[in-house]
C-alpha cells in the first residue's frame, strides 16, 4: 500500500468516526468499517469505542466484519454465471462521458457534461450540464433528460434540445438551492460520487474502489468497476452486476455482495474490449 493510500484510509477512518458519532442512527456496515480502520490504524474515538452503551468486543468485531450490511440486497446475480460479453458489446463508461463538451439545439457548444443523475434501481435519469454562459443564460446548470441527449458516436459531443427559448424548462437548481440540494431532491444520486468510492466485500470492509460505471446505451447501469487493493488481490479491476441499495450515497460506499476469493475468480475488465457506444 502507498504513503498515498495509507493516508487516504487513515483520514477515511478518521471522518468516518466523526460522522457515525453525529449520527444517531448509523448503518451497522458503517460502524463496523469505523471500528476495523480504527483498529488498524489506531483511530480513537465514542463511535469507535462504543455502540450505543455497549462496548464493542472483539466477538461482536468478527460478528460485524463477516457481512457488511445491505438493507435491502434484491436479487444477488450468481458471480459464477456472471460475464462481461453485454458490457462489451453495449456498454460505455460513465468516466468517458463526463466532461465531455455539450452542443445546444444549433449546434453551439453552451457547456460540459458535469455529472450523471443515477436513480436508486439504476436507471440513468438525465444528464448534468453546467452551462458556460452561452444562450444569454450565464453559468448554471441543466438537468436533461437521457432521453433527449443524443451522443456522438466516438463520445466526444452530446447534443441535448436546448435553445434560448426553453432553456427555463430544464434548469436544475429551484431558487437559491445547491446543487446537491438539488440533486437530494430528486432523489437520485451523483455517478462522479460513486466513481473513486470506497468498495466493501462481504468478510472485508475495504475491499477496493470504484474506478467506473458501465451504463446500457438505454441508459441502465449494468456494473460497477472496482479495482481491488493491492493487499487484497493484485487482479481485476473486475466488474460487478449493479446491486440497488448497495451504495450508500451519504457515505459514499458501496458493497459487492461476493467474498474477494468470488471475485478474484472473475476476468479482469478489459476496457478496450467495449464498443464505443451511442444512446438510443
Amino acid at each position: 500500500m502507498s504513503i498515498h493510500r495509507f493516508t487516504d484510509v487513515v483520514v477515511s477512518a478518521t471522518d468516518r468516526a466523526r460522522r457515525v458519532a453525529e449520527d444517531p442512527k448509523p448503518r451497522a456496515a458503517e460502524k463496523m468499517l469505523v471500528v476495523v480502520s480504527a483498529l488498524a490504524f489506531g483511530v480513537s474515538g465514542p463511535a469507535v469505542a462504543q455502540q450505543g452503551d455497549e462496548f464493542l468486543g472483539p466477538d461482536v468485531f468478527e460478528e460485524q466484519l463477516e457481512t457488511p450490511e445491505i438493507e435491502d440486497r434484491g436479487e444477488v446475480t450468481d458471480i459464477e454465471s456472471w460475464g462481461y460479453d453485454a458490457l462489451y458489446d453495449s456498454g460505455w463508461r460513465a468516466g468517458e462521458l463526463i466532461e465531455t463538451s455539450v452542443q445546444g439545439g444549433d449546434g453551439t457548444v453552451i457547456g460540459d457534461v458535469e455529472d450523471l443523475l443515477v436513480e436508486t434501481e439504476g436507471a440513468l435519469a438525465g444528464i448534468i450540464v453546467e452551462t458556460g454562459g452561452v444562450l444569454d443564460i450565464g453559468d448554471t446548470h441543466l438537468l436533461v433528460p437521457w432521453s433527449d441527449a443524443e451522443v456522438a458516436a466516438d463520445m466526444a459531443t452530446v447534443s441535448i434540445p436546448v435553445n434560448e427559448e426553453n432553456v427555463d424548462d430544464f434548469d436544475l437548481i429551484d431558487g437559491d438551492e445547491s446543487v446537491d440540494e438539488a440533486i437530494e431532491r430528486t432523489g437520485g444520486w451523483q455517478a462522479a460520487s460513486l466513481i473513486g468510492g470506497d468498495v466493501a466485500a462481504t468478510g472485508l470492509s475495504h475491499y477496493g474502489t470504484v474506478e467506473d460505471l458501465i451504463f446500457s446505451r438505454k441508459g441502465k447501469l449494468m456494473a460497477v468497476v472496482v479495482d481491488p487493493d493491492d493487499v487484497v488481490d493484485e487482479g481485476g479491476p473486475y466488474a460487478f452486476p449493479y446491486l440497488e441499495d448497495a451504495y450508500d450515497p451519504v457515505y459514499n460506499a458501496y458493497t459487492v455482495p461476493y467474498t474477494p476469493e468470488q471475485a478474484a475468480r472473475l476476468q479482469p475488465f478489459d476496457y478496450g474490449a467495449m464498443d464505443t457506444a451511442s444512446s438510443e
